[in-house]
């Protein structure tokens, strides 16, 4: 009888001493992990609902939005901010830039522009039913819906006036900005041309007239403006409102080096009506443009709008 006593006192004690290892190990192992730190942030939560006597919905909300928190840590910034800043904005131009170029708001704003608000994007989760914002409250961000549904009312007049109001700002600056770059390239301004395009400035923009940066750099003979353009994607063969492409307005001002910069890349004439150039330089006697329209493949034997050639 004593034995069987000494065994169960024995086996009760090495219960009690096995159960407090192993608690201590684990409690060792999980300190400062994820779960712990939710717990305790849960725990104190609790408390502070208790405390203020919250209603049930509240704390179920609270709760829900705890957990999903917790759920999706994953993306929180933290998880890359040992990774260089290049390689940042690279992921986040690969996870949101098709949400954000294919936005209404963004509707014909340089890739550049896009390009920086897609790398200042952050996530955030919210729950179903859940209210991100009502009518009155004061806003700092945007937001973007990328996966799920938003539920909302329909725009009102204010709302309405403020997405114009949004739309004609971004345009404003665009159009400001095309303004800027383009008094650049007309008065050789090499330096600030390329911070603007840097900054996000369209090198393909045209003006009232059609004309291109690279047609205002070709007409004054910029050719570090021009082999700069060049290696950005530009049209190199576009033409204006006037039918002229920038090789056509090189060779009209004289540039040579700079047309042969141009044919060397691809350039060409594209003239329709090559026969009126022709005839122009004969009545005008200028021998010099008549001999570049040539040996740029214009036909000798072309014929203006009245049928007649150089000859005639």
């Amino acid at each position: 009888m004593r034995e069987m006593i000494f065994i169960m006192i024995y086996v009760s004690f090495d219960m009690i001493l096995s159960a407090y290892l192993i608690g201590n190990m684990t409690t060792l192992i999980v300190k400062g992990s994820k779960t712990e730190k939710f717990r305790d942030k849960m725990e104190d939560v609790i408390k502070y609902m208790n405390r203020n006597k919250l209603e049930r919905d509240l704390r179920n909300q609270i709760k829900g939005h705890l957990r999903l928190q917790y759920k999706s840590t994953y993306t929180e910034a933290a998880v890359l901010q040992d990774i260089p800043i290049s390689i940042r904005a690279k992921i986040s131009l690969s996870l949101y830039l098709p949400y954000i170029e294919n936005a209404s708001l963004f509707k014909e704003c340089s890739s550049e522009f896009i390009n920086q608000i897609v790398i200042r994007l952050h996530e955030e989760f919210f729950l179903p039913g859940e209210v991100i914002m009502e009518q009155g409250n004061v806003v700092d961000q945007i937001y973007f819906v990328c996966h799920g549904v938003l539920e909302g009312k329909e725009s009102n007049l204010r709302v309405k006036q403020l997405e114009s109001d949004i739309s004609f700002h971004i345009g404003r600056q665009e159009a400001e900005l095309a303004l800027r770059v383009n008094g650049a390239a007309y008065n050789g301004d090499f330096y600030q041309l390329k911070s603007l395009i840097r900054a996000g400035a369209d090198p393909n923009k045209a003006d009232y007239d059609g004309r291109s940066l690279l047609h205002l750099a070709a007409s004054k003979g910029y050719e570090d403006i021009t082999s700069f353009l060049i290696r950005h994607p530009v049209d190199i063969n576009l033409k204006d409102k006037f039918e002229n492409t920038p090789l056509l307005e090189a060779i009209k001002n004289g540039h040579d080096n700079l047309a042969a910069l141009l044919i060397k890349e691809g350039a060409s004439l594209n003239i329709d009506d090559g026969g009126s150039y022709l005839c122009t330089a004969v009545a005008k006697g200028d021998s010099y443009f008549l001999r570049r329209l040539l040996s740029n493949g214009v036909d000798l034997n072309s014929r203006d709008y009245d049928h007649r050639t150089p000859f005639m």
